[in-house]
């Protein structure tokens, strides 16, 4: 919204009394005032805009100007009396002389480019991982904290350090000494690890010496050249005094971000001196720098809680906070960089993650951001203005929020005059100043109003952190990204697009996000494993979610229902579900009908006397008439096959009738109940009723393998025990005689032989074996 203004009101033009400029306008010294930090021309400018708002009527508070150009100004220097200019709320240039279609199309356009730039910000905040406390700058008095990314630490020395190494060695003098590889034979020496290292050892101590304590002449030669050096130049110590270097002390990356607590003190590792220390700032909050170690400061003493805060000894209700990135045109913002500041804790759940931390006492790191995925996603999504509808839909969370007093007309039930809705932060900033407003307990469950459409904010016209996306975008965790994609798709088509009435169809015919729950199970498992719980509102998202849950080797890429469906796009998925709950409605139903059927027929029962006097006449009237007794069967038969065909009619009618009063509840309570799907990386369907039937086959099977082992292993033992005693008996035998002439007399059960009873247990081993094997 755009006004125009044919009148700078400046200031009184008595220019008498006051300096003027070339051209005859007052001129006004730019100084600070006493009571603010504004100066007199910013006073002027925020004076000249309340006036604008007021004398305009507008909506809000006026915040922005422009001169006919389209140039936006911050002063009333630039311009002259009877100037027009152009005022704003918060909207951009609109140039007044293109059409109004063309500042439609517009509008949307920038209204949509908005809402993708809340988005983009979101996802560059929503998952922070990897950062840590770390000093900015060096390990001086007065540095300031802040969090970055994790240094990695270096397993080699790096070139640079060997060649300072050297260097160092040659300025001392012993690099013959290192680099010898020769004896006094001429033959080369190859030399241990060990015994390098000590002779590096050796050059760093030897560094360390003064000149006097350095030895000369240590093996007591009578020609040595050094020790005539030395008595022939006796300011020779003064000299090597003079030239010496000191190497400065290099602070790697990873000591500004180790540090120890003890007794209190958040102190550096590398310089244990310098402790964090909470200074006071002009405004409510309090930056943390380094200072040297105080014992009688109290706002350097920490308290490290269990559950990740870091409280402030000066304050029981301030905790270390990481401060929240500014809003920006970067494509990427992150939290590099960020201070870290004293603020009061917020006692939520849910959208406090910068002030969880974590201290790792064995490397020295203190973690910034440690707390679960949903936490930093509020958290971000309240520091980059989205609504927290569009991350847990219907879910009730504890999170920062308002409750908004909104009043109607009187109720004729209940005669309440005033309507209250809780919004998250986002949607609540949105709204300041246009209605009263209460800030939530801690502890209070909500889901934001607004972003679930209420009729009563619709009708008021009142639009929530989303000025075109609301309720029509899923950023949840694994959806994210994916509709940040789609937005700057349709956005970048849309561009092309001349026509506004295409451009707000195309916007408004954009469907809500229905957010779909699926049990998930891998393709060929069936249903012996436990299913896995995946929520989402794309198809893409909801893959890569199985992919993630159900542990596959390769990338889901088909869905499968029970019937061997095939998914392909979310409405399938809905179709689906209704489809599962009209089943489910109808067969509720007739099992509601065959309940009552059977009380039926029991209070029937229970009264056999008219039953009775039926069967009777009948059976007469039978018995009177003329007919066979095989005719007399078939007409009993017949009329029990109409009595079954008038019950089924009856049911049948029944269950219509039932079906037809019965009406589906809305769409959101059927997607509540998960629906069964098989995921596959790139096998065919396997329908869960084959395998469960194999898997029961395999279980009989090894069941009937389980009794022939063990019947085998019975007949076994009894074979090996039966062949024990039989040789432990050595029993002789018996001689008996026989009719053959050439063995008249035999030895029958001689220990030897193999009884009757064994060749028994023998054949039933051999049986279970074959039988074993054919299974």
């Amino acid at each position: 919204m755009m006004k125009a203004l044919s009148d700078k009101k400046g200031a009184n033009t008595n220019s008498h009394s006051r300096k003027t400029n070339l051209d005859g306008s007052p001129q006004i010294e730019n100084r600070n005032l006493h009571c603010s930090s504004l100066t007199v021309r910013e006073l002027e400018f925020t004076m000249f805009l309340d006036s604008c708002t007021t004398s305009l009527s507008l909506p809000s508070a006026a915040r922005r100007l422009f001169s006919v150009t389209g140039k936006e100004l911050f002063s009333l220097q630039e311009l002259k009396r009877d100037q027009v200019v152009y005022v704003s709320c918060h909207e951009t240039w609109l140039n007044p002389k293109v059409t109004k279609s063309e500042q439609k199309r517009r509008v949307l356009l920038t209204n949509l480019s908005s809402d993708l730039t809340k988005i983009r910000k979101y996802c560059s905040l929503r998952d922070p991982i990897n950062y840590v406390l770390t000093v900015n700058g060096s390990l001086v008095a007065n540095s300031t904290i802040i969090v970055a990314p994790l240094v990695v630490l270096s397993s080699e020395i790096s070139e640079e350090n060997v060649l300072r190494v050297s260097q160092t060695a040659d300025d001392a003098g012993t690099s013959g000494e290192v680099d010898k590889e020769y004896d006094q034979t001429d033959v080369k020496t190859h030399k241990s690890c060990h015994d390098i290292s000590h002779m590096y050892s050796d050059i760093y101590m030897n560094k360390l010496k003064w000149p006097w304590e350095c030895l000369v002449n240590v093996e007591n030669c009578t020609n040595d050249e050094e020790e005539e050096n030395v008595e022939e130049d006796p300011v020779s110590e003064k000299q090597n005094l003079k030239n010496k270097v000191n190497v400065p002390h290099f602070t790697s990356p990873e000591d500004l971000q180790k540090f120890t607590y003890e007794d209190g003190y958040i102190a550096c590792a590398e310089s244990p001196n310098l402790v964090l220390t909470a200074v006071q700032n002009d405004s409510r909050l309090a930056d943390v720098i380094l200072m040297k170690r105080s014992p009688d400061d109290i706002n350097q003493r920490w308290i490290i809680q269990s559950d990740g805060e870091i409280r402030s000894r000066c304050g029981h209700n301030l905790v270390l906070t990481v401060s929240m990135p500014l809003s920006g045109t970067e494509s990427q913002i992150s939290y590099i960089g960020c201070s870290v500041i004293l603020k009061a804790k917020k006692g939520h759940k849910y959208g406090e993650a910068h002030q969880r931390w974590y201290y790792d006492a064995d490397t020295g790191y203190i973690k910034a951001f440690e707390a679960e995925i949903l936490n930093k996603e509020i958290t971000a999504a309240s520091s980059s203005n989205i609504c927290t509808f569009a991350i847990t839909a219907k879910t009730k969370i504890d999170q920062p929020g308002y409750s908004v007093e909104l009043p109607q007309k009187p109720d004729s039930l209940n005669g309440q005059t005033v309507l209250y809705k809780k919004l998250c932060l986002s949607c609540a900033y949105t709204l300041r100043g246009r209605y009263c407003m209460q800030k939530l307990k801690p502890g209070t469950e909500f889901s934001c109003a607004m972003g679930e459409q209420d009729k009563d904010l619709e009708s008021r016209k009142l639009y929530g952190s989303f000025q075109v996306l609301n309720g029509k975008v899923d950023l949840s965790t694994h959806e994210a990204l994916l509709t940040l994609h789609h937005w700057e798709e349709k956005l970048s088509n849309l561009r092309e697009e001349t026509s506004v009435h295409t451009i707000g169809k195309e916007l408004s015919t954009a469907q809500n996000v229905k957010v779909v729950k699926l049990l998930a199970y891998k393709n060929g498992d069936g249903r012996l494993h436990s299913g896995h719980l995946v929520i989402g509102s794309t198809l893409e998202g909801l893959l890569s979610q199985c992919t993630q849950n159900l542990g596959l080797t390769n990338v889901a890429r088909a869905m499968y229902t029970e019937d061997g469906t095939q998914i392909l796009v979310i409405e399938d998925l809905i179709d689906v579900a209704v489809r599962n709950y009209k089943q489910e409605l109808i067969l509720q139903v007739e099992n509601y009908i065959k309940e009552k059927y059977m009380k039926n027929t029991e209070k029937s029962t229970q009264s056999p006397s008219k039953a009775n006097e039926t069967v009777e006449s009948s059976a007469a009237e039978l018995n009177q008439s003329s007919l066979s007794d095989a005719e007399k069967d078939d007409v009993k038969e017949t009329s029990f096959a109409e009595e079954d065909q008038i019950d089924a009619d009856e049911m049948t009618k029944t269950r219509d009738t039932l079906l037809k009063t019965v009406d589906l509840p809305p769409l959101s309570c059927i997607l509540r109940y998960p629906i069964e799907v098989w995921v596959s990386s790139n096998r065919r369907f396997i329908s869960p009723e084959v395998v469960e039937s194999k898997e029961e086959n395999r279980r009989k099977k090894r069941k009937i393998q389980a009794n022939i082992a063990m019947e085998l292993d019975t007949h076994k033992h009894i074979l090996r025990q039966l062949k024990g005693r039989r040789l432990e008996e050595l029993y002789p035998g018996k001689y008996e005689a026989t009719q053959d002439e050439t063995n008249p007399v035999v030895i029958t059960g001689h220990w030897t032989d193999t009884t009757d009873q064994e060749k028994h247990h023998q054949d039933k081993v051999h049986q279970l074996k074959v039988i074993n094997l054919f299974i």
